[in-house]
């Protein structure tokens, strides 16, 4: 006994060894000219795994556009594996987007005392007429899209779903600055809101304390500036929620008492994925071994429901019809796992 414990751990410590050698990627870089912005632009790439290209996958999958992507790629992409893995979000695809001039591309007004700040309406026209079809081109897109920024690209997630709301289906906008330019985005959101019709677009938006510990009732009765950006993010809120029957808009604020500006992003993703993306979450298959369960329907029905929540067709995915078959064999129920494995025939039809 002793000398197979030996070679058994000789033999994982060998493989461990082995794989020291070998690289973890997470993803690929990218490079794209801009003739809007006059400049290059460098690209972080994430992809499902064994997803490389148009060429190669039979799916396709949504794209998350990641502001300040240097920064915020490794927590994104980390979070949405786990996610995905375990049906709770899809497989998608994440453009990380690494800066150039911050300031110039998500702020929406020059303030002369903001060197470059302004240029958000090219930034966006770059989004939408190179960056957006460049991708298209080369990864297997499909028509969904979400974008997520923090601090000052919060404040250009918050401006694209006020000015060009018809480039994104969601947005998470991370503890936004919008005490940007006198609170000019909450003026243009009361405007918007009068006319505009964001039926089937999703906003989450959230909001850390600068002092731990403070309560949101705390921070609504404060009046001294420590408080000021926390308070415009309230105000912004308090105003979606009172035009939410005529915007159609769907949204959620989350103020998180006991994290900070830098420590925010983490978790609002983790948080804003969960609620995007709640219809997404797989339905409970604990009652299989019951002959009136019918998992097949129940899995078809889910899956009809997450493609009209998508824009397209969605297909449940084989790790999950595996695991249905599982259960099934394990209760003794061959012909019913029999029957759900051909629904990984779908997608060839």
């Amino acid at each position: 006994m002793r000398k197979i414990v030996i070679i058994v751990f000789l033999f994982h410590h060998l493989i461990g060894y082995s794989q020291l050698h070998d690289n973890i990627s997470i993803g690929r870089t990218e490079k794209i000219y801009s003739r809007i912005l006059n400049e290059e632009r460098t690209l972080w790439i994430y992809t499902p795994e064994g997803v490389e290209n148009r060429s190669n996958s039979h799916d396709n999958f949504p794209v998350i556009y990641l502001l300040d992507g240097d920064y915020n790629f490794h927590a994104t992409t980390g979070i949405l594996e786990f996610l995905s893995k375990n049906q709770l979000c899809p497989y998608m695809i994440v453009v990380g987007i690494l800066n150039t001039n911050r300031n110039r591309d998500f702020l929406p007004t020059h303030n002369p005392s903001i060197e470059g700040s302004g240029g958000a309406k090219k930034f966006t026209e770059f989004l939408d007429k190179e960056l957006i079809p460049f991708i298209d081109s080369i990864y297997p897109t499909a028509q969904y899209r979400m974008l997520i920024g923090h601090s000052l690209s919060g404040v250009f997630v918050i401006n694209t779903l006020i000015n060009s709301p018809d480039i994104f289906n969601s947005y998470v906008a991370i503890d936004p600055s919008l005490w940007w330019d006198n609170n000019v985005l909450l003026n243009q959101m009361r405007k918007v809101s009068k006319t505009a019709n964001l039926s089937g677009k999703v906003l989450y938006i959230t909001s850390a304390s600068l002092k731990r510990g403070l309560d949101s009732l705390q921070v609504l009765s404060d009046t001294t500036n420590i408080t000021s950006g926390v308070r415009t993010n309230f105000e912004f809120y308090k105003i979606l929620d009172s035009t939410r029957e005529s915007t159609y808009l769907e949204s959620k604020f989350h103020y998180y008492p006991n994290e900070t500006h830098p420590s925010l992003p983490l978790i609002s993703v983790y948080d804003g994925f969960q609620y995007i993306f709640d219809f997404y979450k797989r339905p409970s298959f604990a009652n299989i071994a019951d002959t009136s369960f019918h998992a097949k329907e129940i899995l078809l029905k889910h899956y009809d429901r997450v493609s009209d929540k998508l824009g397209y067709k969605v297909y449940p995915p084989d790790e999950l019809i595996d695991g249905i078959v599982f259960l099934y064999r394990l209760n003794n129920m061959e012909e019913q796992a029999k029957e759900i494995l051909k629904l990984k025939q779908l997608r060839n039809k």
